[in-house]
């Protein structure tokens, strides 16, 4: 029983051993986030279809189109359309006010539902001459120079330009700044800083998330509108025909927005539901085509970074495997009498001491990457450090889930952070 157990331990260690270096071109990208920011400049100055799908959204709709309201680049070069669901929604009371455009897409059930309306709407039009085509969430902050440096962008050429993500809640009102919510917000940084920024210098793909995303007008004509709807994470489903399509991505690192997170664990854990759900029915949608896509080295290396979230359902299924099967030898060996019961929970330990370091050492390297964005004390972001390992083993029981149970196929509404006032704090904006 002895051998049993220590054999167990060389087994994990090896495989642990084996996963990590599996996953060094990912920890190269972490570097990545290091290096002086690209600042291309554009001399054009194009004119921009900006899409906001904001379903039941009145209570928060007035701080993006405010964001709107302050941007640096002329309004004259930017049209904004609000898409709701009923045309009795008081948004569309509120962007009248505002002097912007508002579509109703009665048939929407979600949110590529609504985009891809809106788009065919747009793209009918006799007199459409747009450049190029936005789209932010409804409860999302920009930066004030936001649009001024998605044109610069549009210098690069590329079909598709994503913005920088940041978490919006340290400007919030205490109450919507909870642990759970700030640490959770670490994923932006993780997508951005920790990948993208490395992977659009080096022309690979992105990792796209439809917020704070552009894209140029023969893209939206070639997909004649935004056919992404078969789960509920559209951003999944276009990061996956995008790289079958050979679209070209790049991260414009000045172009800033500000993500909302869920200021509860419950809505929190709804959320990660969703996009961990859809993250894999997308993959599964596509995963045939996408390998057999990749048949040269680059292509190889691209599917290699497309597929990375299952690189983590790799690494924490090793320990999470180990500890459950030491913690059962644990508890026969225990009704045995046997001595060796502090042996296998040890090796409990082991397996979670394993998982706590390897993502406090990710949380660090999130922190260091974007600390003048953390707006923060010092020890709120060692707090933040040492429970962000906590914070993701939660998403292991998401992660089963989305495996081996059922997806779902409802949009859900998410309940929004409410401020007391309309106007974005000084906090968030250009300087």
């Amino acid at each position: 029983m002895q051998n049993l157990l220590t054999y167990s331990l060389y087994i994990f260690l090896a495989l642990a051993a084996i996963t990590l270096l599996l996953y060094i071109p990912r920890i190269v990208c972490w570097f990545g986030a290091f290096a002086k920011p690209e600042h291309p400049l554009s001399k054009k100055q194009n004119k921009f279809a900006i899409l906001v799908p904001a379903r039941n959204e009145a209570v928060i709709i007035k701080q993006i189109l405010n964001c709107f309201k302050e941007q640096t680049y002329d309004a004259k070069n930017f049209d904004v359309y609000v898409i709701v669901k009923d045309e009795n929604d008081e948004t569309i009371n509120i962007c009248e006010e505002y002097g912007y455009n508002t579509f109703v897409a009665p048939e929407q059930t979600n949110k590529a539902d609504a985009l891809d309306a809106c788009f065919k709407s747009l793209l009918a039009k006799e007199d459409n001459d747009y450049d190029d085509y936005i789209v932010f969430d409804a409860d999302t902050w920009l930066d004030k120079k936001c649009l001024e440096e998605f044109n610069n962008a549009t210098s690069t050429g590329r079909d598709i330009i994503t913005a920088k993500k940041l978490v919006k809640n340290y400007s919030l009102p205490k109450k919507n700044r909870g642990i759970t919510g700030l640490t959770n917000g670490f994923l932006w940084t993780m997508m951005d800083q920790l990948g993208n920024k490395w992977k659009s210098k080096h022309g690979y793909r992105l990792m796209t998330i439809t917020c704070g995303i552009l894209f140029k007008k023969e893209i939206i004509e070639e997909l004649n509108g935004f056919p992404f709807d078969q789960t509920l994470t559209e951003d999944m489903e276009l990061m996956y025909h995008s790289a079958l399509q050979g679209y070209t991505e790049y991260y414009a690192e000045n172009a800033i927005i500000y993500m909302e997170e869920a200021s509860t664990m419950k809505v929190t854990n709804i959320r990660r539901n969703r996009w961990i759900q859809g993250y894999v029915g997308a993959k599964r949608l596509y995963a045939k085509r996408l390998r057999k896509a990749a048949d040269t080295p680059k292509k190889k290396m691209e599917y290699y970074y497309l597929i990375g979230i299952y690189h983590g359902f790799v690494i924490y299924s090793i320990p999470l495997l180990f500890g459950l099967f030491n913690f059962v030898m644990a508890v026969v060996l225990f009704f045995y009498g046997s001595p060796l019961v502090a042996q296998a929970l040890l090796n409990v330990l082991y397996a979670f001491a394993y998982t706590y370091l390897t993502l406090f050492v990710l949380g660090i390297f999130v922190i260091a990457s974007d600390s003048k964005d953390i707006h923060t004390s010092f020890w709120q972001k060692v707090k933040l450090a040492l429970y962000h390992p906590i914070s993701y083993m939660r998403y292991t029981n998401i992660s089963l889930k989305a495996l081996f149970g059922s997806h779902p196929t409802e949009w859900q509404q998410i309940e929004r952070n409410v401020t007391e006032s309309e106007e974005i704090p000084e906090t968030k904006k250009a300087d």
